[in-house]
Parts: structure tokens; sequence; C-alpha cells
């Protein structure tokens, strides 16, 4: 019989050795929760997917289902110079979402995240009421007109501007200003519409941008468009969103949002208030 060789035996000697067990399972959730914490400021309109840092194996396995799946871009559109597109995820956020909350718990409501905002001041420098709002603010804040339920409150806050780069700690680089209208509806149903100066589509009216364009991932469904207004809603798994490009007598671009858990109609009645959305 020939003699094992060197291989053989270095292969024999590594399968006699018991291998210690390491725990790591702390130490990947820590991280999960970490990456999960990278959450969108409030006021932020688009909803994008983020590909996450490919640090952990266990997080990769977790989450590669989803990201494989090709989103395809539908609907392309031109709203006063700007290029709007919806790209059809095939229901890719909304099952990252629904991961994210099996492990992580529920996350607050839009109305739960307004509320912590203007009674803690978090993520914003200052809430302030409608008359100081007006004093301090870039555009002319919508106010509804009359309708059978009123805001329960309404209040200004300038949000903080948060950039991170090249692997530095997150810095506040400026505020946007942010509008709160917060309503009770009927059978314990709430909406809080929001309001803030789109920037880049308001430069476009006025020529100081040269081209711009935006992404909305989902299941978007047209609800106007016209000159004056853009308006798409979408129905997420615990609340609905109407949000609206409504452009101004001052040709100003007012971007607004209607969420809530009401129905699609109540939503656009309350926009309605706000822009004469038919």
């Amino acid at each position: 019989m020939s003699k094992p060789s060197g291989f053989k035996r270095f292969g024999e000697q590594l399968n006699s050795k018991a291998l210690p067990e390491i725990d790591v399972s702390g130490a990947v959730m820590e991280r999960i929760r970490a990456l999960s914490n990278e959450r969108e400021a409030p006021g932020k309109t688009q909803r994008y997917m983020k590909r996450r840092p490919k640090v952990l194996v266990m997080a990769i396995a977790v989450f590669v289902v989803f990201v494989t799946t090709a989103a395809a871009a539908v609907l392309p559109l031109s709203w006063n110079g700007e290029r709007i597109t919806i790209e059809d995820d095939g229901g890719m956020n909304a099952k990252i979402d629904a991961l994210k909350e099996r492990i992580f718990g529920r996350e607050p409501s839009s109305k739960e995240t307004a509320e912590d905002l203007l009674n803690n001041h978090k993520n914003a420098k200052e809430v302030m009421g409608l008359a100081e709002a007006a004093k301090q603010f870039p555009f002319t804040i919508l106010r509804p007109s009359p309708l059978d339920t009123q805001p329960t409150r309404s209040n200004g806050a300038l949000m903080n501007s948060m950039l991170q780069e090249n692997g530095q700690e997150t810095r506040i680089i400026g505020y946007i200003p942010v509008f709160y209208d917060i309503y009770d509806l009927a059978d314990n149903r709430w909406a809080v519409v929001t309001q803030q100066l789109d920037q880049m589509a308001t430069g476009l009216i006025a020529g100081k941008v040269d081209s711009g364009s935006a992404t909305y991932v989902g299941d978007w469904e047209q609800v106007e468009i016209n000159d004056q207004i853009m308006a798409m809603y979408k129905e997420y798994s615990r609340e609905n969103l109407l949000l609206i490009k409504y452009k101004t007598e001052q040709s100003q671009v007012i971007e607004l949002k209607v969420t809530g858990t009401g129905e699609k109609d109540e939503l656009i009645k309350l926009a309605k208030a706000y822009t004469g959305l038919e």
C-alpha cells in the first residue's frame, strides 16, 4: 500500500480537529439594526431602495432574493421641463419593508413621526406657528379652503439637512422649511399634509436649472397632470400617499404630500382644498 501523501495527511489532521463554535448572531443583528436606522428624514418625497454595503454574509443572504429583481421603467413624462419616471419594482420595496418590520418591529406612522418632530424638535432646528413660518419660509404656504374637518395642529419646522461623505460622521449642512397640517378623520383615521418648496422644479421654471428628473419606485397611479398640477397616488400596507407638485401663481413649485389612513377619495378631497385638484 502506498504511503499517504502530505496533502492527505494534512486533510486527516484537519478532520480530526474540533472547531470552536462562534456565535455571531448578536453582531450580525446589531449591524443589520444599524443599517436599518439609516432612514430618510421626514419630508423627503421620493422613495428609493438603497443598496446596503456587502459587509455581512447573513445580511446579503437575507436581501439578495429581493435586489436581484430588475425594476422596469414605465410612464416617462415631462412636467414643466422635469422628466418624471415611474419604475415598477414588482413589489420589491414592499417585500423589503415587510421583512424589516418582522425583524425590527413596526415603524412609526407618518402621524407619529410628525408629532414626535413637532413635540420634541426631532431632526429639526426650530418649530414655529403659521405666522412665524409665513415670515421665515421662502414660499407662500398653502392654506386649505373651508372643510368639514379642520387641522388639529398646524406648525412649520426647519428640518435638518444632513450630509455624510467619505465615511465621515453625518453633519448638518442646512435647513429645509416644511409645513405640517395634522387632521383627525372619522373612525380613528388620520391624515398629515406636508408642504415644502421643490427647489429643482422651481429653478427649471425660472430658467436657473438646465434640466431635472425624478424617479418614483412602486405601483404609482397618475391622478392628474396639467401645467399647474402633477398628482400621483400610492397605497402602502398601513397608510396611503397622495403626492403633488403644484405650481403657484408666483411660479414656485410646492411639493405637497397628503399621507394617511383615509381612503383615496378623502385624501384627494383634502388636496383639493389646498390646490383645487379635481
